[in-house]
């Protein structure tokens, strides 16, 4: 009778230890796992990266400005998309640089929030149109932007030393090294392959 009984207060211990189990699983399940990110979620794939990529139209549309006015040489739109205009006052080597680089397509920008409020450090990465070249190597130009009251700028003035630290960690960032890399890899493959870009590349060097 007492082994009979010993038995009994096993199995009620061990029925007693799967209830509690069971309890905690589903406290689990209703409190947890349903906070868990769900796989395939484009905001949880992002959210990886140190940047956000073309998020923010009226950032992608100043740097296209920018780069559509260099492309033509356009003195006053340059002007009118920098905190400091006096920098185009003279346009002779943006005119120089235009004669070889005649587009700039396919741009892409990779910005990651600034230091201070309404501030951000763009990567704008773009093909280029060269001057009696074949190909269209990879570029990648960075771009310190500033939000003022009529609009967004870029900041082209000397920065304070927090800044410019700030600035020179997010470029050595490892996400934005791979952008980097990316272009690095592209040009390598564009030397490789096309003659001619390679003559214009061994030109600009002997230039400098």
């Amino acid at each position: 009778m007492e082994k009979g009984n010993k038995k009994l207060n096993l199995k009620a211990v061990i029925i007693a230890g799967w209830i509690v189990f069971i309890l905690m699983a589903v406290i689990y399940f209703m409190f947890f796992y349903k906070k868990l990110p769900v796989p395939g979620n484009d905001a949880d794939v992002d959210s990886k990266y140190i940047y956000e990529t073309n998020e923010n139209l009226d950032i992608n549309v100043l740097i296209i400005s920018y780069l559509d006015a260099l492309e033509q040489c356009d003195q006053a739109t340059l002007q009118s998309l920098v905190t400091d205009p006096s920098e185009f006052d003279d346009m002779t080597s943006y005119q120089k640089k235009a004669e070889m680089i005649l587009e700039y397509s396919n741009t892409d920008c990779y910005t990651v929030e600034g230091n201070t409020e309404d501030t951000f450090i763009v990567y704008a990465v773009f093909r280029t149109v060269i001057a009696n070249v074949e190909s269209t190597p990879m570029d990648i130009l960075e771009f310190y932007v500033v939000k003022t009251d009529s609009g967004y700028l870029i900041d082209n003035t000397e920065h304070d030393a927090e800044t410019q630290a700030y600035i020179e960690e997010i470029r050595y960032h490892e996400d934005i090294q791979k952008l980097y890399e990316t272009v690095y890899e592209d040009e390598k493959r564009c030397l490789e392959e096309d003659e001619t870009y390679y003559e214009f590349y061994q030109k600009i060097w002997e230039q400098q």
